[in-house]
């Protein structure tokens, strides 16, 4: 008779082993988070380098959206690399640059269709009053672990996501809900120290306004950092419970 699955852990189990992971993997992934992070800044900083003051809304030009979906793309490439080096370092095996990169690189078509189908999905979701959408956003904290260590094209990988995470979407919202308050609060800190730290700094106000953006990027990329292992740890979660 074969044996019966673990039991989905709770929430704070799960918030828990994420939190663990990050602690561990982040001084090796901070630099990929933030140089990733800085490429899904490139059409804003291109918005703001061209003379466009933020007040006039979003980049619309044709440069923009194509310099838009090539940073996403690059992107999510690298959140893939990080991934990899992420779930690498967390179980104590070696960590090579090249070799992360070369591993998401031969992931690219999958991750870029997927990605592409997301979006859609997601956007389809939006256009039926929302509750669809946040359903979808759900399922798919795990998308990036499916892409990688499971083998499925962008459409099956859509729906590996969704069934894995539909029976224990309740949980799941929650550690997502929990989670982001908590990044919110440490961010809120950090930022206000750092905010302080600038204030205080002698010289140019440009100075200042420096040490408060690579705060801003340093704050953001740690996020992204949490990110990548919660979606590790949901999707072990989720398969070992399947």
């Amino acid at each position: 008779m074969p044996a019966a699955a673990p039991p989905f852990p709770q929430v704070s189990e799960l918030l828990r082993t994420a939190s663990a992971m990050f602690r561990v993997t982040l001084l090796k992934c901070l630099p990929i988070a933030m140089l990733a992070l800085l490429c899904l800044y490139a059409p804003l900083l291109y918005w703001i380098g061209t003379g466009h003051a933020m007040e006039s809304g979003m980049p619309t030009d044709a440069r923009s959206v194509v310099l838009s979906l090539l940073s996403n793309a690059v992107f999510v490439y690298l959140g893939a690399a990080l991934m990899l080096r992420q779930r690498a370092f967390g179980s104590g095996a070696a960590v090579n640059i090249r070799a992360e990169l070369a591993a998401a690189a031969r992931r690219l078509p999958m991750l870029w269709g997927t990605w592409l189908l997301m979006s859609v999905s997601l956007a389809l979701g939006l256009l039926l009053l929302v509750l669809p959408a946040l359903f979808l956003l759900v399922c798919y904290l795990v998308l990036p672990a499916v892409v990688l260590y499971e083998r499925h094209n962008p459409y099956s990988a859509l729906l590996r996501s969704v069934l894995l995470v539909r029976p224990h979407w309740t949980k799941i919202f929650a550690t997502l809900v929990f989670a982001l308050l908590m990044m919110v609060i440490v961010a809120f800190t950090i930022g206000a120290a750092v905010s302080i730290l600038a204030a205080l700094l002698p010289g140019p106000v440009s100075l200042g306004q420096a040490v408060m953006a690579a705060g801003a990027v340093a704050i953001g990329a740690a996020m992204v950092v949490f990110m990548s292992a919660l979606s590790l740890t949901l999707h072990s979660a989720a398969s070992s419970s399947a």
